[in-house]
């Protein structure tokens, strides 16, 4: 090959570089680099129609911190005992006492709920519990808040076992430990229904209404019932330094609840 020649292709050769970098897919550490941080309790931000919590429990001892990159979260603090639940920092959607955001269709009758979720779960150090969190009350879309059922659906965790005498069924190919019992302190004691995936995984659709008529037929719901609210998190009993989590969601568009009447 000539001088000449070599020239031609180191020129072409150096083009094509160029047009990679101007023209390729943006650096790695520009796509991760982080939307969201935060230190502060209770700290709340909307993000794509989803609020993500730093969901610290009162009175537990330690920091909480947060890294929200979209619908992506990591746990950035260790978590130390404190006898039960420490933190549920997830990712909501629907009506909650302080807020308000249907963008994904809840609150709505559980005949109407036709929403499907796609989690994702990260395993790592700790004692947790990686489930969706369901909140059901008797009144219409309209009216107070009154959460008179929880429903969890549960698919990965680590130093936990399941209880409230579960049996399994199948939804869709997948097999499920399921049960209820009552849960929480006095005067605020609530049906608690739980699905517990018998084999644990990292990724996971979850098709709500198939959970919610399994739990009508085994009369843990009423038809009449409205479903507030959907969060996707890890429970965290201690550690959890790490864990990374997502959630997105399809299906039911916006429920339109009936105007009051005076």
């Amino acid at each position: 090959m000539t001088r000449f020649l070599r020239d031609i292709a180191v020129a072409l050769a150096l083009a094509a570089v160029y047009v990679v970098v101007a023209w390729g897919p943006a650096p790695a550490h520009a796509a991760t680099r982080p939307s969201w941080h935060t230190c502060t309790r209770f700290a709340t931000r909307l993000t794509g129609g989803m609020v993500v919590d730093n969901d610290h429990f009162a009175g537990a001892p330690g920091p909480s911190c947060l890294t929200v990159t979209g619908h992506r979260v990591t746990i950035g603090t260790s978590y130390q005992p404190a006898g039960g639940v420490v933190a549920y920092d997830a990712i909501r959607f629907g009506r909650y006492p302080w807020s308000d955001d249907p963008g994904f269709g809840l609150p709505a009758p559980v005949t109407r709920v036709a929403t499907t979720l796609h989690v994702t779960a990260s395993g790592g150090p700790g004692r947790y519990l990686y489930d969706a969190d369901v909140w059901f009350s008797r009144t219409a879309a309209t009216g107070p808040l009154n959460h008179v059922r929880e429903m969890i659906i549960a698919t990965r965790w680590q130093g936990y076992s399941p209880y409230c005498a579960p049996r399994v069924v199948k939804v869709g190919r997948r097999r499920w430990l399921a049960g209820a019992c009552m849960t929480g302190p006095a005067g605020h004691r609530h049906l608690l229904i739980r699905f517990l995936a018998v084999r644990q995984s990292r990724r996971s659709y979850i098709d709500l209404a198939a959970f919610l008529t399994i739990a009508r037929r085994r009369g843990w719901l009423r038809k009449t019932m409205t479903a507030d609210s959907v969060s996707w998190a890890p429970e965290v009993w201690s550690g959890g330094r790490g864990l990374t989590y997502s959630m997105s969601a399809a299906g039911l568009p916006r429920f339109q609840a009936p105007k009051a009447t005076s």
